[in-house]
């Protein structure tokens, strides 16, 4: 049944809000028992003016699935990631890129789902720099899709009952030595859905706790 109380518009300012206060008032990241500061690009408007960086913890893209056919650009799910949410109530999107409200880049489509997961952002930061067992973080080198360049990334995970999220920092270094760490650059967090990407990240940790 649909809530007719929800107002798609209000629920994503509200969103950004929380995501604004985080990045306010958690400047750091408690890495190796040292404070690094957090860096965030706020400045790259893409819609509605609020930044890329929030439109992407926030939207599906081409990294969970999307395919083209000769109808319409849509997303290869059997069924949608919050079947079982009441954002899926609530949305009128349905991941359908072709709908007109959608004006992100990069064929993203905005999801409530992800958004309604907002505060796993604050719950997982707060326990990482707690340094709580209840997250799993690891390190990871990566190449740069757009750039090409190699970068090292560290990916910080929680999980409990029926969430899973994860977010992600890249390492900033004094120098091009790279011997000495500045600062994290904020890169994305969301929630996890796919058993294929909550595979990818179990592998992932497996791979960095048998080396450490």
């Amino acid at each position: 049944m649909e809530n007719n109380n929800f107002d798609y518009n209000t629920f994503v300012d509200e969103t950004y809000e929380k995501f604004k206060e985080y990045f306010t008032n958690n400047k750091t990241l408690k890495y190796n028992n040292v404070e690094y500061p957090i860096i965030i690009n706020t400045n790259d408007l893409e819609f509605d003016d609020k930044p890329r960086i929030f439109w992407h913890i926030c939207s599906l893209g081409e990294e969970n699935g999307i395919y083209f056919d000769s109808y319409k650009k849509r997303l290869k799910f059997s069924v949608f990631p919050c079947i079982n949410h009441i954002s899926s109530v609530n949305c009128k999107l349905q991941c359908n890129l072709e709908d007109e409200n959608i004006q992100l880049k990069d064929n993203r489509v905005p999801c409530i789902y992800r958004m309604s997961k907002i505060d796993n952002l604050k719950i997982a930061m707060d326990l990482f720099n707690e340094q709580s067992n209840q997250i799993k973080w690891w390190t990871k080198k990566e190449t740069s899709n757009k750039s090409k360049k190699n970068k090292k990334m560290l990916k910080i995970r929680y999980t409990k009952a029926l969430e899973d999220y994860v977010i992600m920092f890249e390492f900033r270094y004094t120098d091009a030595s790279k011997n000495q760490i500045s600062k994290f650059q904020f890169v994305t967090a969301y929630q996890i859905f796919d058993n294929n990407t909550k595979k990818r990240f179990d592998n992932e940790y497996i791979e960095f706790s048998s080396k450490t």
